[in-house]
């Protein structure tokens, strides 16, 4: 039986040997305070969550399968289930569910358990070796996009466009914000075809993070 993967889990041996500078990477945008965090923050509960290793390779077995299904396809094969690792867990969920029409999958949280695993072996099954395996998301690339896919970007574009001329009053806070964010400014949007784009709708902001419902649209 397969044990819940998520935020922090990384696979027997295959911890970083200069933590401080590994998570570096991902907070230097952060406050002082919290730059020297050794964990990663999970936005499902605001909890951060310390490095912790499960016994074998089950981390990279999972990413394996994300970067093999498109859900993945530039991060690097590392046993470390991180920020990206956690973005393409919910992000096949949410094809899953959206794509595929099969609301068994939950509510996408970018938590690996039982129903999760369970849809993966399914997709394993039913699409290994073929053209199908790669979900359509990833076949769409900028040369030879869907509709769909070009509609997107141009979704962008009119975005930037539109928020430029008439920011909303928390995009004019951010662009105010005098401390480093991990939140681009509208100035730095990049709608370009070859770039990865992670676009979130938070719901319920005013809701204690631990209170509040994970349904966050991405």
């Amino acid at each position: 039986m397969r044990k819940t993967l998520r935020l922090g889990k990384v696979d027997q041996g295959f911890k970083p040997t200069d933590p401080p500078g590994f998570f570096m990477k991902f907070h230097a945008v952060l406050s002082e305070a919290l730059q020297n965090k050794l964990a990663f923050r999970d936005e499902g509960d605001g909890r951060w969550r310390p490095l912790e290793e499960v016994p074998g390779t089950p981390v990279a077995e999972l990413q394996t399968f994300l970067k093999q299904a498109g859900f993945m396809p530039h991060a690097n094969i590392d046993g470390i289930y991180g920020y990206v690792t956690h973005a393409a867990v919910r992000l096949f969920q949410e094809y899953i569910r959206t794509v595929e029409k099969d609301p068994s999958i939950g509510t996408p949280d970018g938590i690996a358990g039982k129903d999760t695993f369970q849809h993966i072996e399914a997709w394993k099954n039913k699409k290994e070796g073929t053209p199908d395996f790669v979900c359509k998301w990833a076949r769409s690339s900028a040369s030879n996009g869907s509709t769909e896919y070009k509609e997107w970007i141009a979704l962008l574009e009119k975005a930037k466009s539109h928020y430029l001329a008439t920011p909303h009053p928390i995009l004019q806070f951010l662009e105010n914000f005098p401390k480093p964010s991990d939140t681009l400014k509208i100035k730095d949007w990049d709608t370009s075809p070859d770039k990865i784009h992670l676009i979130g709708i938070r719901r319920n902001q005013e809701v204690s993070a631990r209170k509040r419902e994970n349904d966050d649209l991405f």
